[in-house]
Parts: C-alpha cells; sequence; structure tokens
C-alpha cells in the first residue's frame, strides 16, 4: 500500500466526529510506519495510528481520544495478500 493509502485506510476517519482531521507526519522504521492524527478546529481531538508491514500480511490500529467529550475508541485493520493483482485490460 502506498503512503497515501495507509493514511486513509480507517473508515472511521469519515465519521462526523472526525471532520478535518487527518493522519499526517508520517514516520517509519524498518516493517513499522508511525503517523499522529491531527485535527483543524481546536476541538481537543488526538490520537495516533500504527501500522505493521509484513510480506504477506498488514495490520493498523488507530487510538482516538475525542477531546470534548472525553471519550476514546480504537479501529484495528488487518489485511492478508490474496496473490498478485490483475493486469489493467487494453
Amino acid at each position: 500500500m502506498t503512503d497515501e493509502q495507509l493514511a486513509s485506510a480507517f473508515p472511521i476517519l469519515k465519521h462526523e466526529s472526525l471532520k478535518g482531521c487527518t493522519l499526517a507526519n508520517e514516520r517509519r522504521h524498518e516493517n513499522t510506519v508511525l503517523y499522529l492524527l491531527t485535527c483543524e478546529g481546536g476541538q481537543g481531538t488526538t490520537g495516533a495510528a500504527h501500522w505493521q508491514l509484513g510480506a504477506e500480511q498488514i495490520s493498523g490500529t488507530l487510538n482516538v481520544k475525542l477531546g470534548g467529550k472525553n471519550m476514546t475508541f480504537y479501529q484495528r485493520i488487518t489485511a492478508q495478500r490474496l496473490g498478485e493483482c490483475a493486469s489493467e485490460a487494453k
């Protein structure tokens, strides 16, 4: 997956309560990719995403703390490689 795909892979980021929030400030170390959740508007929402990239599987966890509601949650994604991508039809 590309950096852009990793940063937007969590479906919860499309939720209204996270409007204006994006994953940015990417850091990589070996097979690990980290992002910080940055949010516009000063609501106090904070968080981070952690990806573990393997040859046959990737897994990621997004941890979020909603500032105004004092609520925390996480979302996890795991994907298994199924094979080569199909060639584009010409």
